[in-house]
């Protein structure tokens, strides 16, 4: 008799897809069909019809799920047809019956197709075709098939069989939980070894193993197994848990019943709680008198408990639980949550400890608790004895209210007490000396006996005996007046709608409590806040939320980190920042959008005479030297200056000196930036202007603004606005704007990358572009290109270099491409601009008409429409603007 030998050869087919969306690149797995591993398996002999367990065992890798469809044409007589399979996440394998009826007596390679996400995929498996000389002969199958108990080791069983090629598998292998089988076989001698491997997460099942061979009839031999000692997880025979291991087990059983059998102490572990809210415990879990010993430490995780969810379906009995469970909200000593009460369980010997929802048996459900420690969002952080007075008492913010509190620390002399009827707590310090500080409390359900177990975290509450303000009454006329940092966060915290304002400069010594909402009015007087710095995973760092005034305020030492959408001194502001200055450091982690230097997102109201020095790192886009985003409605900044500079980590868009994205009615006027802006070396951060990043619509204004910094490593820029809206009687003077050395989807201009509406009356003077350039998108003295009726009139370039690393740059004096729509050039003209091959000479052409710089007079400007009665002025033979930027003092960092 021939014998079978089955391998397989293999090619690999790799599909890399990466595709960008918008501004952000966003990559694809990469499928992968793991040909050196794929095989057949089953018996394949001379002349018999194959059976369903002749099979073509797929292995593939890197997959993001779905189906695929499988076949193979016809060979030796042996096909596949298609075949539709499910393809779990990540990596795996899949079997598919292999057709027909084998001809010839050989090793034949199945050409095998996949069909995933619309792209074929191919590969082989050899099958070798044997030969059975007593078709209607039997098959000997020997193994052993005694149940299998207490399995948590890898277990071999022997076996044989006659005929010796015939093929061995586990049918169901697939589908036992936490169980791996492995059949090795002698096609030589026949004998082999069944391997069982299980894993945490096996329970017990049957395994059937088949032995087949052409057409006799296969022989089925069938082997409990068991991680148990006893039981088969129904409620008439429960698992039997006499041990760690068997416990760990119950959470991948969450249906079956359990009966504890031995005292089982778990506390050498983090106990993970058994049952989740989307897959809660229904099972039966008899304790049987028996005593499980279990320990949690999760001081930052909710709903923590030896039961994470129990549902109305569980049974749970006669079970005493001791240990500990330390954990953050919905934390108990039997379940976190359940909808069934227990019958005679006890926790009363786990010590339970939570911020909050804190229960000895049950903390949540239908089921929970009739008492239950709650600590709520009214919690103080103050006792402000106020001059005058000797004590100070407020609510505590706890229910149950006859809670027993216990003062863990005290440094202050002050004497605490509570009240269990009014629920307050109480500062004196009329017994002795007194020195401001924090105490810390913990409350717990009694003093005495088991609620004793069930207790807070130890929270912190500051005691002091000064004002919160030194004086006033909040009105506009009559402001809270503040003297340090404790005054000013307490004031505005709790008087988030009144008027409060400096008596001097203010040091932050301890970390600052960004305001959540604040309506009112903060006027600094023109003193500064220094020291404001940390880790802020707030939207702001001085306020969240401004829809009232912050005014007059120098912020120093500024050095700052998050990883949110965010704004220096406002998070959201739909109010009005004014004559407020910011030095310092800002690092940005956060890989969205938003990050500003004044305000992160400007929804309404006005951000005004304001300036910054600010050295910037951000892998987010919507980055402004000012402001990040504008957003939703009309509004204003104005008479602003940015110094410093903008580092961009990440392949983002849309960042300005002042202003990186606006979506609104935004007006951006009389402001100056001479902010470095860097971009990644790979060339991935576009929609890049010295003003302004890039806008959606064309109803937004920029007028008299001033650019002098340099913007590198960058695409779609433009000296003013990366793509920017109706510019007008703006200035950029002395900057060098490099696109790089990557090709990319836009060039640089030296007012606008992409001009919308009118780029007019605007001058560039002794500017640098340069950088690689892409077919058709020209570096320009100008404009890059326009969109919506873009076009650039009444403009002048002076004594610039424009020119690029390409091999065949894009280059243009003026604009790089024709006007858009309904837009018209014209009237644009050129002064000793170096870098054009073969320039020509029209207004309205591309590189603008040809003039001399002794021709660019005052009067010459006036004749292209320049106003020298409030906006220009001549200074030094140049125009230059008159009211752009900050006229106060700007801050060093």
């Amino acid at each position: 008799m021939k014998k079978l030998i089955i391998f397989s050869l293999f090619t690999v087919l790799v599909c890399a897809l990466a595709c960008r969306k918008n501004d952000d690149n966003k990559f694809a797995r990469t499928f992968d069909i793991n040909t050196e591993g794929c095989y057949a398996e089953g018996s394949f002999v001379q002349a018999t019809k194959l059976a369903s367990t002749s099979q073509a065992v797929i292995l593939y890798e890197n997959c993001g799920g779905g189906t695929a469809t499988i076949s193979a044409d016809t060979v030796n007589g042996m096909y596949i047809p298609a075949t539709t399979v499910t393809l779990k996440k990540d990596s795996g394998a899949v079997k598919v019956p292999v057709s027909g009826t084998p001809v010839e007596l050989k090793v034949t390679y199945l050409p095998i197709k996949i069909m995933y996400n619309s792209k074929i995929y191919n590969t082989t498996v050899s099958v070798a075709v044997a030969q059975d000389p007593d078709p209607n002969g039997v098959i000997h199958f020997t193994i052993d098939n005694t149940a299998i108990t207490s399995l948590s080791a890898i277990k071999q069983i022997s076996f044989t069989v006659d005929p010796t090629p015939a093929a061995i598998l586990v049918s169901n292998s697939n589908t036992i939980q936490g169980l791996t089988t492995n059949v090795v076989a002698d096609p030589y001698t026949g004998k082999g070894t069944l391997t069982l491997t299980p894993t945490a997460q096996f329970l017990s099942d049957t395994v059937i193993a088949v032995a087949s061979f052409g057409a006799r009839p296969a022989v089925t031999v069938k082997i409990p197994v068991s991680a148990f000692s006893a039981g088969d997880g129904s409620i008439a025979h429960p698992y039997e848990i006499a041990s760690l291991n068997d416990l760990n087990r119950v959470q991948y059983g969450l249906n079956k019943a359990y009966k504890v059998i031995a005292t089982i102490d778990a506390s050498s572990q983090n106990w993970s709680p058994i049952g989740t809210s989307a897959a809660p415990f229904t099972g039966s879990f008899d304790g049987n008198g028996q005593t499980i010993k279990y320990a949690i430490n999760q001081p930052t995780l909710d709903n923590q408990s030896f039961f994470g969810y129990a549902g109305a379906a569980a049974v749970v009995k006669n079970l005493t639980l001791t240990g500990s469970v330390t954990a953050n909200n919905v934390v108990a000593g039997i379940a976190a949550n359940s909808e069934v009460a227990f019958t005679n369980c006890d926790a009363s010997g786990v010590a339970v400890t939570g911020s909050n929802t804190i229960a000895l048996s049950t903390a949540a459900g239908s089921a929970k608790d009739t008492r239950i420690l709650a600590v709520g969002s009214s919690f103080p952080t103050v006792i402000n004895i106020t001059m005058g007075t000797n004590s100070a008492s407020v609510p505590l913010g706890v229910t149950p209210k006859d809670v027993y509190v216990n003062t863990t620390a005290n440094p202050t002399g002050a004497a605490i007490t509570y009240n269990t009827t009014t629920g307050n707590i109480t500062a004196d310090k009329s017994g002795g000396t007194f020195t401001p500080g924090n105490i810390t409390v913990a409350m717990s359900l009694a003093q005495t006996g088991a609620g004793a177990n069930v207790k807070t975290t130890a929270r912190t509450i500051a005691i002091s005996s000064k004002s919160m303000y030194e004086s006033g009454s909040g009105t506009t006329g009559d402001p809270y007046m503040v003297k340090d940092q404790d005054q000013l966060n307490s004031t505005m915290a709790n008087y988030p709608n009144a008027s409060v304002k400096f008596m001097n400069d203010i040091t932050v010594t301890n970390p600052w409590t960004a305001i959540t909402t604040f309506g009112g009015t903060v006027d600094g007087a023109g003193f500064s806040l220094s020291g404001l710095s940390g880790a802020f995973a707030t939207k702001g760092a001085f306020v969240v939320t401004n829809t009232g005034t912050i005014k007059n305020i120098q912020f120093t030492g500024v050095n700052m980190t998050t990883a949110v959408a965010f704004g220096l001194v406002a998070g959201t502001n739909s109010g009005t920042v004014q004559n407020v200055t910011v030095a310092g450091t800002l690092v940005s982690t956060n890989t969205s959008d938003i990050t500003g230097g004044v305000v992160g997102e400007l929804t309404a109201g006005k951000v005004t005479q304001c300036a910054t020095n600010l050295s910037i790192t951000s892998s987010s886009g919507m980055v402004g030297g000012i402001v990040g985003k504008s957003s939703t409605n009309a509004s204003e900044i104005s008479y602003c200056t940015a110094k410093g500079n903008i580092s961009i980590t990440a392949a983002k868009s849309r960042i300005g000196g002042i202003l990186g994205r606006g979506e609104s009615a935004v007006t951006i006027k009389n402001c100056a930036s001479s902010v470095v802006i860097t971009g990644v070396a790979a060339g991935g951060t576009n929609g890049v202007g010295g003003i302004f990043g890039a806008n959606n619509n064309d109803n937004m204004r920029i007028d008299e603004c001033l650019f002098t910094g340099n913007i590198t490593n960058c695409f779609s820029m433009g000296g003013i606005g990366g793509v920017a809206a109706n510019v007008r009687n703006c200035l950029v003077s002395g900057s060098t704007l490099n696109v790089g050395g990557v090709v990319n989807t836009g060039a640089a201009g030296g007012i606008n990358g992409t001009g919308k509406g009118a780029t007019s009356n605007c001058v560039v003077i002794g500017a640098t572009l340069g950088g690689i350039t892409a077919t058709g998108l020209a570096n320009a003295g100008i404009a890059s290109t326009f969109q919506n009726n873009g076009y650039a009139s009444n403009c002048v370039v002076v004594n610039a270099t424009i020119g690029s690393s390409s091999a065949t740059p894009y280059l243009q004096r003026v604009v790089g491409t024709a006007a858009n729509g309904t837009g018209v050039n014209a009237t644009n003209y050129a002064a000793a601009v170096t870098g054009i091959a073969t320039p020509v000479d029209n207004a309205g052409g591309l590189d603008g008409g040809t003039k001399l710089t002794t021709d660019l007079t005052q009067s010459f400007y006036q004749g292209l429409g320049f106003d020298f009665t409030n906006i220009w002025q001549m200074s030094g033979g140049n125009p230059a603007l008159k009211n752009a930027g900050y006229n106060g003092t700007l801050p060093t960092p």
